[in-house]
């Protein structure tokens, strides 16, 4: 067995001052975190009027997205980057909003209706699989680019089916790819309070926002005319309903969470794989490991939804890998009334980060936990673990409504790959975590591929 400590940001020795922590947190906010917030239980950063802190303790997580979530609503600094996409969908909405869009869409993610997912998600893995193993053996790619297309496909296949010529599938691409790039980044006019309509680089990504919204709205209209045959998603939300109150989703709510799920659940799938993949590179007995149990399991058809739930290993090795490199790498929120947390009394106005990247690496919650170990995943070696210690999804009421599609969107895409191709890591490129919106490697995730041998 190969002890494997994937790279990781060597957090600063010592807390960092005012002028570089807020360097920091605009460049990538990992390099924020200080070696002993991996021991401690939560941090403060303090500005002229405002006061940030960061939560890096189990219970402390629960209090916040659980027991007192109340007095909290979702971060004003990341909606500022999420609500021109994503407007006022699950991800970002608050109150009775969120609870009523939240009831509505719950069946859509019931058990049944993502497995009819899954024929779509092999489909595409297979074509990513061939497509990688048809390479000169030795081809170096970059997996995170593959991955990303793929898991686009998938999440456009889901929401609209097959519409025809009523969207444009690389446009759509595209613009994601604009939105990302120019929304990903707070910058230091946020963290001083400028107001939005400061001209601000993200900006640029307007146009493109505007044109998915509209691609949106273009799609909608379909699910109506032809009803509860749709198997699509955005059919499925159009024809929702609140089970409380009858009421349906509107258009615009429909619409905004047709963006929540493009922006949220296509790249987090893709990070988790790559970053796997990124591993497994390192790990050769384990790429033969994880083939001999798809081969086992799934034999040399597609994987489905059934297949996805008892591939043990492959699915062990998603989680860790997600403690590790988790895609949604902190959880934001700002405090609407006076309360407290720990000891500490919070204000109206603070803003609250549970830091889950730190929590996930923790020294007093994990045992070494820098070393990649699929095995804490064990029924047995999980039992009596912090339900608030591991979080890749978040937590609380709000966890992620499309967290069960994410696990076997993910697990099937893994085994696919694995059963058909190999992974070797290319020693001249430096693995380098950037947060932003999500947990990207800095650079992509360039690996050398070549055919499985049978």
């Amino acid at each position: 067995m190969i002890a494997l400590y994937p790279p990781t940001v060597p957090p600063p020795s010592r807390p960092l001052g005012t002028l570089r922590g807020l360097a920091a947190v605009v460049r990538n906010p990992l390099e924020l975190w200080s070696d002993d917030m991996f021991d401690s239980q939560l941090s403060v950063m303090r500005l002229p009027g405002q006061k940030f802190i960061t939560v890096t303790d189990p219970e402390l997580a629960k209090t916040v997205l659980l027991d007192d979530a109340g007095s909290y609503i979702k971060s004003r600094f990341v909606n500022r980057l999420l609500k021109p996409a994503m407007g006022n969908g699950l991800l970002t909405a608050e109150g009775e909003s969120w609870r009523a869009q939240r009831r509505a869409a719950a069946p859509v993610f019931r058990h049944e209706k993502i497995a009819a997912l899954a024929p779509s998600m092999a489909a595409i893995g297979e074509e990513t699989a061939a497509r990688l193993a048809a390479l000169e053996p030795g081809s170096r790619i970059d997996i995170l680019h593959e991955l990303v297309a793929g898991t686009l496909d998938i999440i456009v296949e889901a929401l609209f089916g097959d519409p025809g010529d009523i969207y444009d599938r690389d446009a759509i691409s595209r613009d994601i790819t604009t939105y990302f790039e120019t929304h990903g980044n707070l910058d230091l006019f946020d963290y001083f309070g400028f107001p939005e309509w400061f001209p601000r680089t993200r900006h640029r990504g307007r146009t493109a926002i505007g044109r998915l919204r509209q691609a949106a709205r273009d799609v909608i209209d379909a699910p109506r005319e032809l009803g509860e045959d749709r198997p699509d998603l955005a059919a499925l939300l159009t024809l929702a309903r609140d089970p409380e109150t009858g009421e349906a989703l509107s258009t615009e709510e429909v619409i905004d969470n047709i963006l929540t799920f493009i922006g949220a659940g296509h790249e987090t799938t893709a990070l988790a794989v790559t970053w796997a993949l990124s591993i497994l590179a390192h790990r050769p007995d384990l790429q033969e490991a994880l083939a001999r149990e798809a081969h086992d399991i799934c034999g040399e058809g597609p994987v489905t939804a059934v297949h996805a739930e008892k591939l043990d290993l492959t699915n062990r090795v998603v989680q860790e890998t997600m403690r590790l490199y988790p895609p949604a790498a902190a959880v934001g929120r700002t405090a609407v009334v006076d309360t407290r947390l720990g000891d500490m009394d919070i204000d109206e106005d603070d803003h609250v980060t549970v830091a889950v990247y730190v929590l996930h690496r923790h020294r007093k919650h994990w045992s070494d936990p820098g070393l990649f170990d699929p095995d804490r995943f064990r029924e047995e070696n999980a039992k009596g673990r912090h339900r608030f210690a591991y979080m890749p999804f978040g937590g609380g009421g709000r966890i992620c409504i499309g967290m069960k599609l994410a696990q076997m969107e993910a697990a099937i895409l893994l085994a696919t790959l694995i059963r058909r191709v190999r992974f070797t890591p290319d020693p001249a490129h430096r693995i380098y975590p950037q947060f932003s919106i999500t947990l990207r490697p800095k650079g992509g995730m360039p690996l050398f591929v070549e055919p499985a041998r049978r």
